[in-house]
């Protein structure tokens, strides 16, 4: 997004803290000073929408980075393990272990991504408020899963 003023521009991106309430406010104080007409309605809601999903998302990644840290760990070392007792063998899957939490936590965030249109509330720049339980559930599910099954394909091949 461009804030266009008389002495130049300034872009703002979803990678700055809380863009999706700084574009809230600012919509509101140009709304209440009748200054609608300065900005695209569709493109400003789209881009809402875009920071808002970047912002939980990496409040996610602060809540839950302890955990996918332990399961990169787990799918590095497990393997490994497993080959020191004759279960599996070391080879380039084992060291590729580090992308299995990855490939989950991947998967979470698509799925979490996709349910910020639907808390969107109609005909305001502002959502519902979500469930962080929840989606530390959903997003700790997907990244265990991808990581047993990584270690299973481990042991299967």
């Amino acid at each position: 997004m461009k804030i266009i003023y008389k002495g130049g521009n300034i872009r703002l991106t979803v990678v700055l803290e809380n863009i999706g309430d700084f574009i809230y406010q600012l919509k509101t104080i140009l709304d209440k000073r009748g200054k609608s007409d300065v900005y695209d309605e569709k493109k400003t809601f789209n881009f809402f929408k875009t920071a808002s999903y970047s912002d939980e998302s990496w409040d996610r990644v602060y809540s839950n980075i302890k955990y996918l840290l332990i399961l990169v760990f787990s799918s590095l070392y497990a393997p490994m393990a497993l080959a020191f007792f004759g279960v599996a063998k070391v080879g380039l899957l084992t060291f590729m272990g580090a992308l299995a939490p990855v490939v989950g936590y991947i998967i979470s965030e698509i799925v979490l991504g996709s349910k910020v249109s639907k808390r969107i509330i109609n005909g305001e720049l502002k959502l519902m408020p979500r469930d962080k339980d929840k989606e530390n559930k959903i997003t700790r599910i997907y990244t265990t899963a991808s990581t047993v099954l990584y270690i299973l394909l481990v042991i299967i091949l």
